[in-house]
């Protein structure tokens, strides 16, 4: 096993660790050209990550399936932008059957990969559709998108790109959006540094949690890019999990 855990920086790095502007540091899954034998315990510790600190189902419960929501709802397609290795569409297609909803996921990627893993895994849940693609190139999504969703995916964007998709995503989603992502603070490091080496020291995850915290926005930034989104006063952030935000707008 590859024990990624043992390369992670020491605590007193990260507690010294400029936090002051986004790091240019690439994440070792970002070479998509390459076979990695450390994919699959990669994917899985992603999962793990989701369930336990992201938030994301927890923002989505509360956003897409309240009572209120769902009550008038026959039909409803989600997008899943950088969508891994498909557990979040897994998570909505049952919730889908749960409350008897006509739905649809569709999951898009652009890593080769992570995209096989994601049709091998969905392919028995017919309610899925996983896409290789351009995530940000959001012109070849169908209509209508009630939802457009992504967990993780901003922090790989410069601040013009995520300011773009933001708007873009507004203007095609007609329920809503959420772009749930990590926080770079210092907590997030040492909380990201103790929960790695105790429960997912497999695969790239140690080394590219960090990376990931280090790439991604803060809350300043984040403000500045609804600001340029004209979504200032639509939009919300709000804290989502153990070192994540998300940005919400609900019509």
């Amino acid at each position: 096993m590859n024990t990624e855990s043992s390369r992670m920086p020491p605590l007193r790095m990260l507690l010294l660790a400029d936090l002051k502007g986004r790091s240019v540091l690439r994440e070792r899954l970002d070479d998509h050209s390459l076979y990695d034998p450390h994919i699959n315990a990669t994917m899985h510790n992603l999962e793990r990550i989701n369930i336990l600190l992201s938030g994301i189902r927890k923002v989505c419960n509360r956003t897409i399936f309240t009572s209120a929501a769902i009550d008038p709802v026959k039909a409803i397609t989600i997008a899943d932008l950088g969508c891994g290795g498909g557990d979040l569409a897994l998570w909505f297609a049952k919730k889908f059957t749960r409350y008897g909803i006509d739905g649809r996921i569709i999951g898009i990627d652009h890593d080769p990969r992570v995209i096989a893993l994601a049709k091998k895994r969905c392919e028995p849940e017919p309610s899925i559709t996983i896409v290789q693609g351009d995530a940000t190139d959001l012109t070849h999504l169908p209509d209508p998108i009630d939802w457009i969703v992504s967990n993780h995916f901003l922090h790989h964007l410069d601040s013009v790109m995520a300011t773009r998709i933001l708007k873009t995503a507004v203007a095609r989603a007609r329920r809503g959006i959420i772009m749930n992502d990590l926080v770079r603070n210092r907590w997030s490091l040492i909380e990201f540094n103790l929960l790695c080496r105790a429960l997912m020291p497999a695969g790239h995850t140690a080394h590219d949690g960090i990376v990931s915290i280090l790439r991604s926005f803060n809350a300043y930034e984040l403000t500045a890019i609804l600001a340029g989104a004209g979504l200032s006063s639509g939009a919300t952030i709000i804290r989502s999990g153990i070192g994540h935000r998300a940005i919400v707008f609900r019509r």
